[in-house]
């Protein structure tokens, strides 16, 4: 797993962005207010991978159109940067660009996480500082996408966030504010839960849940400051998110597709995140209020 810094270093991340001192008050009042939310869960009807893959290609056939990202199969770079052990940005240049190839986000491998574990990520290269500046001048790598091994119709949110972090982070400096980073995909999680039968329960609940933990871990323990902005990421990145779903629930059908437009824009690197969230005027000030939460459950 790549740390803070290698992620502001790949993706264009303001640095200084990054360096959240929370507000311990604030935090608890926030996470005291979430979890006195009570939301029942819907059961959902377990699915196949293809299935999965189906739903979310429609669901951007629906709204926005994906350009390809870069894949390298790990065992080919890693061998072969082991036997040449390359010592330059130039050695590695030449190692990323031979064995790169540009494809559909949706052709990146699927893997399943342990039941131990259950996770969901999307992966990438990071290494050394001469691999990382290599990767700056050219584009940045992935590996997989990874699911929890639980597959079922939430599951297809869970991808659409996925795929989405594959477009922002290709796209350098489409997120300038590192605490953003997880804005758009936790957006395009909710409104494609909303378009999923008796989904959309689940999906508030699983990132409410996100949210709590990640204060509690910020309250709890003395992790370091990167950790700590790593989790602030969240919090702030999904809260964002609640206000701006909320805004978009409730508007026509015009303002709706403004949204999607600028969304779009975001993925051809012509706007930034940033410049959605001042358009529709959210910020994470304005943001701290069940309110958003409670809309989407009425």
């Amino acid at each position: 797993m790549s740390s803070f810094r290698d992620n502001v270093f790949i993706f264009g991340y303001d640095f200084d962005s990054g360096i959240t001192s929370p507000n311990q008050e604030e935090l608890m009042q926030l996470s005291s207010e979430l979890i006195s939310i009570d939301i029942t869960p819907s059961p959902v009807k377990a699915l196949t991978l293809k299935q999965v893959t189906i739903g979310a290609q429609n669901f951007f056939n629906r709204h926005l159109k994906l350009y390809p990202i870069y894949y390298a199969d790990p065992v080919k770079l890693i061998s072969t940067a082991k036997k040449k052990n390359p010592e330059t940005v130039k050695d590695w240049k030449k190692i990323i660009i031979k064995y790169r190839k540009k494809i559909s986000p949706f052709s990146l491998p699927l893997t399943l996480s342990s039941e131990d574990n259950p996770t969901t990520a999307i992966h990438h290269y990071s290494g050394s500082i001469h691999f990382m500046q290599a990767l700056k001048d050219t584009h940045p790598l992935f590996s997989e996408i990874e699911l929890a091994p639980f597959i079922t119709l939430q599951t297809i949110p869970f991808y659409v966030h996925e795929i989405t972090h594959s477009q922002t982070m290709s796209q350098r400096g489409s997120v300038q504010n590192y605490n953003h980073k997880e804005l758009l995909p936790f957006f395009l999680e909710l409104v494609s839960s909303q378009e999923l039968d008796d989904v959309t329960n689940n999906i508030i609940k699983s990132m409410l849940d996100t949210i709590t933990t990640s204060i509690n871990e910020i309250l709890t323990y003395s992790y370091s400051g990167e950790i700590i902005s790593s989790r602030m990421s969240y919090v702030i990145s999904i809260m964002e998110a609640f206000h701006l779903f909320a805004l978009y629930n409730c508007s026509s059908y015009s303002v709706q597709r403004r949204i999607m437009k600028d969304i779009q824009n975001t993925f051809k690197g012509k706007i930034s995140v940033e410049d959605i969230l001042a358009n529709y005027h959210i910020s994470f000030d304005n943001s701290k209020d069940k309110q958003y939460v409670m809309h989407l459950l009425s």
